[in-house]
């Protein structure tokens, strides 16, 4: 909540957009420019109200059965993305609100006092219901599968039950300009930056 503020205090004015992600994550940053000059956003961000971006997770349900707060946020492995305005209102505002919740998870207390004020996750999903921010690896989004018992997975799946929007399984779980993958090692992202920027080049 400080390093919030205090990002926003150096940088105030100096951007359109603020990206949040994780250092063991690989961002396609073509694709997430992409999505962020949609007509679909920019109609969202002329409204001036704040825009906050990132793969849609609700941990009202989870958070419910151990007595505390939950509310509708961005998963913060996969990273989330706010306008100017929503920075600045964010900002003003973190230190007196989320006080109900009790959780160390940052991602989940910047959605709560963003939900305060308003400032709802985007759907960011793709034409064919597939998500664009993952909260794990390549392979995972490729194999998943639906849990076969749903209302166990509710109680002991945190990906399952926190998931806000309906999930796809195995190729149709990753919409084809998906912006990032979390739940990296070094090498992994060294090997993803590879195929996907060199090679292309290699192949002529």
């Amino acid at each position: 909540q400080v390093s919030l503020r205090a990002i926003y205090a150096h940088f105030k004015g100096q951007f359109d957009w603020y990206y949040k992600v994780d250092d063991d994550t690989f961002a396609v940053m073509a694709n997430l420019r992409k999505l962020l000059l949609s007509p679909e956003i920019q109609a969202e961000k002329d409204k001036r109200k704040g825009v906050y971006v990132g793969r849609s997770m609700d941990s009202t349900f989870y958070m419910g059965t151990s007595g505390s707060k939950g509310c509708k946020f961005n998963v913060g492995g996969s990273g989330y993305v706010m306008d100017e305005i929503a920075f600045e209102r964010l900002s003003g505002h973190i230190l007196n609100c989320s006080k109900g919740v009790r959780s160390s998870a940052d991602d989940m207390l910047i959605g709560c006092c963003a939900t305060e004020l308003g400032i709802l996750p985007y759907d960011t999903r793709g034409p064919n219901g597939g998500e664009r921010f993952h909260p794990f690896d390549p392979q995972f989004c490729n194999d998943y599968r639906l849990p076969r018992d749903k209302e166990k997975a509710m109680r002991e799946d945190w990906f399952y039950s926190y998931s806000l929007k309906p999930i796809r399984e195995l190729h149709d779980h990753c919409a084809p300009d998906t912006v990032a993958f979390h739940h990296l090692p070094p090498h992994y992202v060294h090997h993803l930056h590879k195929l996907w920027y060199q090679c292309p080049e290699l192949l002529r």
